[in-house]
């Protein structure tokens, strides 16, 4: 391993940790007075205009076509506002460890997204992971044990909506890849839903936030979304493989469940434990064959 590609793992590795810091983030506004909309739309109004300043900068909106606004716009709602709101509502309900994983749901819903809009074959390896998730995901939100599963039913379907429209980012980001490069459609994609929480969420209509409220509000626009994003394309650029990539940035719920410990004191049973380590795995698994077959055919 050379300099660039250690550089390179880091800077993945620090996205991730960068994203498992949203829970924390989130949970000290929610005891400042926020909720999950508010804490959304200004985690948007924080890294929109940031992720705009560099895309100016650098000149990358010279590819952007107006024709392709509506796409962007739906980008925007869904896999941006959408999955930031249900994730944030999520981590309002339950632990860190349980709206993590279930925002990792996304992997499955890729699958079957992929298969029903581009015709994707579902292959021996796709239904591994589609197991892993199911089951992983039954454990971790204790399926088993009719008590606490339906305590809990309100938040586990805003964490599985926020796998949904995270699946949107991968979806419909096949579509936008052929249009514009990965910081751009990331960029675009906080742009307009920030736009979207304009208009749902406007902060002038609000009280003004007290000052450790703009704290966790900025540590989620500025750590959470550009550094997260940051941090993840800078290291694709010292030419990670993009699957060794997906793969260190699924460290990010291990990141939110062991944050969620120190600073909050969640309890994480061992089932849990194991179901983590079963849906990371199952979401890894697509990446780790299509290495496996890019392999094979680099050696016939």
């Amino acid at each position: 391993m050379n300099k660039q590609e250690l550089r390179g793992y880091l800077l993945i590795l620090a996205a991730a940790l960068s994203w498992g810091w949203i829970p924390v983030f989130s949970r000290i506004a929610y005891q400042y007075g926020s909720n999950p909309q508010m804490a959304a739309a200004f985690r948007s109004f924080v890294a929109a205009p940031v992720f705009l300043i560099w895309l100016l900068a650098k000149g990358s909106l010279k590819q952007f076509k107006l024709k392709d606004l509506p796409l962007y716009l739906i980008y925007g709602i869904v896999a941006y506002a959408g999955t930031c709101y249900l994730y944030m509502a999520a981590v309002q309900l339950l632990t860190s460890a349980m709206a993590a994983i279930l925002l990792y749901t996304s992997a499955a819903f890729i699958i079957i997204l992929n298969r029903l809009i581009y015709k994707d074959a579902i292959t021996r390896d796709k239904i591994i992971a589609l197991a892993c998730t199911f089951f992983g995901c039954f454990l971790v939100v204790r399926a088993y044990d009719p008590g606490a599963f339906l305590g809990n039913l309100k938040g586990i379907l805003f964490g599985l909506g926020s796998g949904l429209c995270y699946s949107m980012t991968t979806v419909m980001g096949t579509t936008l890849r052929e249009k514009n490069p990965g910081e751009v459609n990331s960029g675009l994609m906080t742009i307009f839903g920030a736009m979207v929480f304009l208009v749902v969420c406007p902060p002038w209509k609000g009280p003004a936030p007290s000052l450790p409220l703009m704290i966790c509000y900025i540590g989620l626009g500025l750590v959470c979304s550009v550094g997260g994003f940051g941090f993840y394309l800078k290291g694709m650029e010292q030419g990670i493989d993009g699957g060794i990539a997906g793969i260190i940035a699924m460290l990010e719920p291990v990141a939110a469940t062991v944050l969620g410990c120190l600073f909050f004191h969640d309890e994480i049973t061992w089932p849990q434990v194991v179901g983590i380590a079963v849906v990371l795995f199952g979401a890894a698994w697509p990446l780790l064959a299509e290495r496996r077959e890019f392999a094979s055919a680099g050696s016939a």
